[in-house]
């Protein structure tokens, strides 16, 4: 009766039990007989459920047996009687698994509901659309639960031909399984494993060519062939079809657009165009100076501030730096800003005199070192934004830097919150003056030098904000190029 009374009343409200009751009343009416199977089938699957979840949550059974018991109709030594056995065996011989224990359903039997009425109806065994499976859990309690996966999807496998065989779920074939002989069973494949299998010749694929990129079997992640065996390639890989390897490192690639890409430890960058010296929008890495050189006709970006004489200012970017590469460490960067940005903070700490400063540059050359003669560009152009006034200025290296007493030419670059474009030409590069004079000058131990001068050797471009400790802002840089062609 407890039984029954559970699985009429179920989880419903009052008011829907008595309509049951009434509808169930009025079928066995006329043959004695309730004839209701959608409503029965229905009943059925709550039942299953409630005994072992779909989603595998707590038992409802176990929760109608702790309040049956805390009634306390029998006092402390109240005991409820099995009236689970009743539920069980009547939900799963009305939705056409049988009883748990009986039979041929032993303990590890794994079937499909037949029963059409039942919401976990499959017409077959490996019926994709119906997925849950009911797996004999305990023959004393006659109890089913739902089947995990790898239950459902690997039974009756038993072992695999040989270690490392994959296989599509037999109830889900878009989980795939490997074999692991050393432990004689199956588990879930990764999609690597899955994916770089050879389904109609049952192995792992064959050794590719370097630097190919194909497919992989089951899902549209794309591989690459590096050296000695296949890894997952990184999106640029995927686009040009071309994977960047330990053979290929330093290699340069051109696309349809005139783009170029350089391969640098395992992954290619979207390096310069042959279109701009550099857009940060297009998400250019390096500075395509255009000017022959033995080091590279390009140059590389990279920060500075005054931590070099133990100032405390420094830059903070949106994302990390790449810490891994000096040519492409502020890669990261120019993808996520269009260009290069952040935010910095300007401290002098305790040892610098003078107002503390950050900035950022890039090289003329690969080597971040050779001069370059780029006096026929006629000056530069700069698309940027910044919050406090700034400056560009060329470096000579590091020698002639020393002997301009570190006073390079350089040209004021104006506040402005909103992207603005500002054209320099050569003559606007000036020394500050502070750098070489008086003594020094006479002694013939320093030098001075114009824009027009420094644009024949010039080794860096460097942009900087500088101002009185405690200022903080931000700045971005979106493109650089000849006088006259920045947007």
């Amino acid at each position: 009766m407890l039984a029954i009374s559970i699985l009429l009343q179920r989880d419903s409200s009052e008011t829907d039990l008595s309509v049951l009751l009434t509808d169930i009343s009025g079928d066995m009416e006329s043959d004695g007989a309730w004839n209701d199977s959608a409503k029965r089938a229905e009943i059925a699957d709550w039942a299953a459920t409630a005994d072992s979840s779909i989603k595998d949550s707590a038992s409802r059974l176990a929760t109608f047996r702790k309040n049956v018991k805390n009634w306390g109709l029998g006092g402390k030594n109240t005991v409820v009687p099995d009236f689970e056995k009743y539920i069980r065996k009547f939900s799963s011989i009305e939705n056409g698994l049988g009883v748990c224990g009986e039979g041929d359903n032993k303990k590890g039997t794994i079937k499909h509901i037949t029963n059409k009425h039942s919401k976990y109806y499959a017409k077959s065994y490996t019926d994709t659309t119906q997925m849950v499976r009911f797996i004999c859990d305990d023959t004393k309690l006659f109890r089913w639960r739902a089947a995990t996966d790898i239950e459902k999807n690997a039974y009756e496998w038993g072992a695999g031909k040989f270690d490392g065989e994959l296989r599509a779920g037999r109830v889900n074939p878009n989980i795939y399984y490997i074999y692991e002989t050393a432990k004689k069973a199956w588990r879930p494949a990764t999609t690597f494993e899955k994916d770089t299998y050879d389904y109609k010749s049952n192995k792992d694929w064959a050794d590719g060519s370097d630097g190919q990129v194909k497919k992989g079997a089951v899902t549209d992640t794309m591989y690459t062939f590096d050296k000695d065996a296949w890894r997952v390639a990184d999106p640029i890989e995927s686009i040009l079809k071309i994977g960047c390897t330990e053979l290929k490192d330093d290699s340069t690639l051109y696309d349809e657009d005139n783009n170029i890409y350089i391969c640098s430890k395992r992954k290619w960058y979207l390096a310069l165009s042959a279109n701009y010296m550099w857009n940060g929008e297009q998400k250019h890495k390096l500075v395509n100076t255009g000017i022959g050189s033995t080091s590279g006709t390009y140059g590389y970006w990279f920060d500075y501030s005054d931590n070099a004489d133990y100032g405390e200012s420094k830059i903070i970017y949106p994302v990390d730096k790449d810490e891994n590469s000096v040519m492409f460490a502020l890669a990261p960067i120019i993808d996520t800003c269009g260009g290069i940005c952040g935010t910095f903070e300007l401290y002098k700490g305790d040892s610098i005199t003078y107002d503390p400063f950050v900035g950022v540059g890039f090289t003329l050359a690969a080597d971040g070192v050779t001069p370059v003669d780029i006096s026929s560009w006629g000056g530069i152009c700069i698309s940027y934004k910044t919050t406090i006034g700034g400056a560009l200025e060329i470096s000579l290296g590091t020698a002639i830097d020393s002997r301009l007493g570190e006073d390079r030419p350089r040209a004021n670059l104006s506040k402005t919150p909103d992207r603005a474009r500002q054209d320099l030409a050569w003559s606007n590069f000036k020394q500050a003056g502070w750098g070489c004079h008086g003594d020094s000058l006479k002694a013939g131990v320093c030098d001075t030098i114009s824009g027009e001068e420094a644009s024949k050797r010039a080794v860096q471009f460097r942009f900087y904000v500088q101002a009185k400790s405690g200022n903080t802002g931000n700045f971005a840089i979106y493109e650089i190029g000849k006088i006259g062609t920045c947007k």
